[in-house]
């Protein structure tokens, strides 16, 4: 193997290997802070509608508690909203919430 592509995945294995020590962390035992990028919101028999969370009146940011089973989110008028998770599951190596508040889901 030429030198170049021993370099090439040296440094391909020193970027990966942070990302996947950080994904193994995800499990569910500690709190999270969540980013939303986008959000579609979607009705039965209508079409789907796309924008930013502030699109939605929407929090850009939830924090997730595993261990009470709250999201919180700040809303851009500084209100603060807890909802409860009412089920957690894990499938495929996916963490799974489920919950509902004022009709959405």
């Amino acid at each position: 193997m030429s030198k170049i592509k021993i370099f090439c995945i040296a440094i391909i294995a020193i970027l990966i290997f942070p990302v996947l020590t950080i994904a193994q962390d995800f499990d569910g035992s500690k709190p999270l802070i969540c980013a939303i990028v986008e959000i579609n919101e979607c009705a039965p028999g209508a079409d789907c509608l796309k924008g930013i969370a502030r699109d939605f009146n929407f929090p850009q940011f939830l924090k997730i508690n595993f261990k009470d089973k709250t999201l919180v989110g700040k809303f851009q008028n500084q209100r603060i909203q807890t909802s409860p998770i009412e089920k957690v599951e894990s499938q495929n190596g996916n963490l799974i919430l489920h919950g509902s508040q004022n009709g959405r889901a």
